[in-house]
This record gives structure tokens, sequence and C-alpha cells, in this order.
């Protein structure tokens, strides 16, 4: 799934007026299920016409101990 694929939809996201918009899409294939995350923010009130703005998902893991 590429994230042209997983762009928001306008009238979903765009009027939620939350900061951060995320999806966790989830597929079976062939018995195996995969996942992945889509992340996205509302364009500022100023220039609606610029669409959600994807963002970047970053986990940190650590080990415990």
């Amino acid at each position: 799934m590429t994230s042209a694929d997983r762009h928001p939809d306008r009238h979903i996201f765009q009027n939620t007026g939350w900061p951060l918009n995320i999806i966790l899409y989830l597929e079976r294939r062939e018995g195996v299920l995969y996942h992945s995350l889509g992340a996205w923010a509302p364009p500022p009130d100023s220039a609606p016409e610029r669409g959600c703005e994807p963002l970047t998902l970053r986990f940190a893991m650590t080990g415990g101990g």
C-alpha cells in the first residue's frame, strides 16, 4: 500500500479540528495479518485549500529489564 493509496478524505479529516489524525490499516492476505499506520494533520485555518498534510510516524522501542 502506498502513501497515495492512504491519502485521507478531506471531508473526514480536514474538518475534525484534531491536530493529528491516525488510521490503522489492517489487511489479511493468504491468512497473514498485515498492518500499517497513516497520519495526517489538517491544513492551517488560513489555507484550507492545502488539504491534509501527511505526517511521519516514528516509534522508539526500548528493552525492558
